[in-house]
């Protein structure tokens, strides 16, 4: 190669790498975070999967993507979804923003606080799984020149729990037996219902108390509309290692809106173990339940704990 041709080449790699670092000079890293605080006494663990992490990221990169595009930024430097980003109680999608652009990331930010916390719960911030956890979204910029976004209050209208006739402690997770943030529906044998499970699960690492100690759960109890009784067919138990069975629906005294099933089921029983209610259509298990969630009671041996645990679709 003559001489001239390799000052040329020197001089176009030196304009190129001059201008690059120039422009990484004018942009400024920003990260998206959600992040989950657990309780101090987390009896019915939650963390992020791979779902969730996945729609938090395409959210955020969808929002603040279109800001640095139409703005003249290049893509390729915008936020892009990347799985090592993807933890159990943080997630987080990383990009690079334009200096000239930061204002509008910020106000871009601020707008969609909401919508970055819908991203990564699914629209279901006042699901049962997220339950004295604390979820925050958060922003690490360069300098630290983007401000936090706004907080958001789960304002989720909720009542509060429903008070039994009853003395024992229902004060969530003094037992060993918890019910599962979430039930499931399940077809049945009849076209005409729908079975509503829900999963019981044995916790051993709850604090001591006069209530930790239970080796027997011995009756479930739902917190229902007794005005809907007709609706509810049966139960069918399913114990661990057992077959299932299918008992009648009981309830409490009239105007006590409880229905309730014996189980007797030692730890290794209840472990894995559900209880699924068969309910005739169109009534849903949601509606017998008051039509937000389903509140359910536990109950020891002699009757003097019943946590209560909350559960949703």
């Amino acid at each position: 190669m003559r001489r001239n041709s390799l000052l040329f080449t020197a001089v176009v790699l030196g304009w190129f790498a001059g201008s690059h670092a120039e422009f990484l000079s004018d942009a400024c890293k920003v990260c998206i975070n959600a992040e989950l605080y657990p309780p101090e006494i987390d009896y019915r663990p939650y963390r992020f999967d791979e779902k969730d992490c996945n729609s938090f990221q395409s959210s955020v990169a969808s929002l603040l993507n279109n800001v640095i595009d139409d703005n003249g930024g290049q893509h390729n430097f915008g936020f892009l979804p990347d799985p090592s980003l993807c933890e159990a109680t943080k997630v987080s999608i990383c990009g690079f923003g334009f200096l000239d652009v930061i204002e509008l990331l910020q106000s871009k930010i601020d707008e969609n606080a909401i919508a970055f916390y819908d991203a990564v719960t699914g629209g279901e911030m006042c699901h049962p799984k997220y339950d004295n956890y604390g979820l925050t979204i958060t922003v690490d910029s360069c300098d630290n020149i983007l401000e936090q976004p706004p907080g958001v209050v789960r304002e989720c209208g909720l009542l509060p729990p429903p008070s039994i006739n009853c003395t024992c402690n229902t004060t969530a997770g003094i037992s060993p037996y918890i019910v599962s943030s979430s039930f499931r529906e399940e077809p049945s044998s009849n076209s005409q219902t729908a079975l509503y499970c829900f999963d019981i699960v044995v916790n051993k690492d709850i604090l001591p108390s006069t209530c930790s100690d239970i080796d027997i759960l011995r009756k479930v109890e739902f917190y229902a509309e007794q005005s809907l009784k007709s609706f509810v067919k049966s139960f069918r138990l399913s114990p661990n290692g057992g077959s299932p069975t299918t008992i009648s629906p009981s309830w409490g005294p009239t105007g006590s809106n409880l229905l309730k099933a014996s189980l007797y089921w030692t730890k290794d029983q209840a472990t894995g173990a559900s209880v699924c209610v068969e309910v005739k259509k169109p009534m849903t298990m949601l509606e017998l339940c008051g039509g937000w969630k389903c509140y359910v009671y536990l109950y020891n041996p002699d009757l003097k704990c019943c946590p209560l645990s909350t559960s949703g679709p």
